[in-house]
C-alpha cells in the first residue's frame, strides 16, 4: 500500500473513531441507550454496534439519522464543529 493510501486510511479511521466517540457521548447527554438510538433511527443493531465500535465507516445516510435521532450536528459528530446543537 503506497504513502497516500495509508495516510487516508489513517485519516478515516480517525474520523470513524471520532464519530464514534461523538455518539455516545451524545447518548450519555441524552441519557439514550444504543437501543433508544435504534429506535430513534430505525437503523439496525448491527449498524448502531459498528458506529459505536467505529469498525466501519459510516454512510452519510446513517449520519443524518443518527444526527436527526441525538439531535445534534453531523459537523460536530465527525469533529468539525465545537459546537453539538445546530444554531446553539
Amino acid at each position: 500500500m503506497g504513502t497516500l493510501a495509508k495516510e487516508k486510511d489513517k485519516k478515516d479511521q480517525e474520523i470513524t473513531t471520532t464519530i464514534a466517540r461523538r455518539t455516545r457521548i451524545a447518548l450519555s447527554m441524552n441519557n439514550m441507550t444504543s437501543a433508544d438510538l435504534m429506535r430513534a433511527t430505525t437503523l439496525g443493531a448491527g449498524t448502531i454496534s459498528e458506529l459505536l465500535n467505529a469498525k466501519k465507516s459510516v454512510y452519510t445516510y446513517t449520519l443524518v439519522r443518527v444526527a436527526e435521532g441525538l439531535g445534534v450536528s453531523m459537523d460536530w459528530l465527525c469533529g468539525l464543529s465545537d459546537k453539538p446543537k445546530m444554531g446553539k
